[in-house]
C-alpha cells in the first residue's frame, strides 16, 4: 500500500522545525537546536525496558530532516516519471505515424 507523500510532508512540516539533536540529561531527550535555542522535544526512560532507546531517538531525530528531504525527492520523481511517460508515448506515436514498427 502507497502512503500520500503529500500528506506525509503536511505531518513532518507541522512538527516543530528541527534539526533535532538527542541528549542525555539524565533521560533521553530530543530537543530543537535552531537559532541557538534549545527547544525540548520529547523525552524518554532509556533503561532495561527500553534497550533500544538511544537508537530510537537518533531515529525520530534524523526522520526529522531526513523523512521530508526523501519525501520532496520521491515527489519530483514521480513528476519526472510522469513526464518521461508522457514525452515516450508522444515519441511512439509519432514513430507510428512514420510507419516505424517499435
Amino acid at each position: 500500500m502507497w502512503r500520500d507523500l503529500g500528506k506525509d510532508l503536511k505531518i513532518c512540516e507541522a512538527a516543530t522545525p528541527g534539526p533535532w539533536s538527542v541528549a542525555i540529561d539524565p533521560e533521553l531527550v530530543l530537543q530543537d537546536r535552531n537559532d541557538a535555542e534549545v527547544v525540548w522535544i520529547a523525552g524518554c526512560d532509556f533503561g532495561k525496558e527500553q534497550p533500544k532507546g538511544k537508537e530510537n531517538a537518533r531515529f525520530i531525530a534524523e526522520a526529522r530532516v531526513g523523512w521530508p528531504q526523501t519525501i520532496r525527492y520521491a515527489m519530483k520523481l514521480e513528476e519526472e516519471i510522469g513526464r518521461l511517460r508522457e514525452e515516450n508515448a508522444m515519441l511512439l506515436e509519432q514513430l507510428n505515424q512514420r510507419g516505424c514498427r517499435v
